[in-house]
């Protein structure tokens, strides 16, 4: 009795959950995990499927900020020298 008043509930329970029910991308989507770093481990991961057109724009997006950072390492092109007068 108490399988088949479970069985009952979890079908009831699916269209007010819309985590439960099926996803809303169609075609062309992406399984996405998510990793909350929150706290001590084990960390939580969530999966979502996303369209692949979301996940193109993140990629191009941060390939476009590391594009245009300037690399300031070592020394600079010219050397400092002092030159004293005089002495």
């Amino acid at each position: 009795m108490k399988k088949v008043i479970m069985l009952i509930a979890a079908f009831a329970a699916a269209p007010v959950f819309p985590a439960m029910a099926d996803s809303s991308c169609t075609d062309d989507c992406v399984k996405r995990m998510t990793t909350d770093f929150s706290g001590r481990p084990p960390f939580k991961r969530s999966f979502e499927m996303v369209p692949a057109s979301e996940i193109r724009a993140e990629e191009a997006a941060k390939a476009a900020a590391k594009a245009k950072k300037p690399k300031f390492l070592g020394t600079p092109p010219y050397k400092n020298r002092i030159r004293t007068i005089g002495r």
